[in-house]
């Protein structure tokens, strides 16, 4: 399992040479196959919150600005 320095570490996961790295925290683990897929998991996973987040707060503005 992958595993950043704090659990709240928002970086993602890059391959560098034999390792996976985190692009924040610097944490890194062994590339092994398992860790791989891992990382290509929670990276994707963190694509798709800051999407939703992004287009939540484009939301949020709308409907703030219909209100005033």
């Amino acid at each position: 399992m992958l595993a950043h320095v704090h659990d709240d570490c928002t970086g993602s996961w890059r391959l560098q040479h034999d390792l996976i790295v985190c692009s924040v925290c610097g944490r890194a683990h062994p590339a092994t196959p398992q860790n791989r897929i891992g990382a290509m998991d929670e990276n994707y996973a963190g694509s798709m919150m800051q999407r939703a987040a992004q287009r939540g707060s484009i939301l949020l503005a709308r409907e703030r600005s219909s209100r005033g």
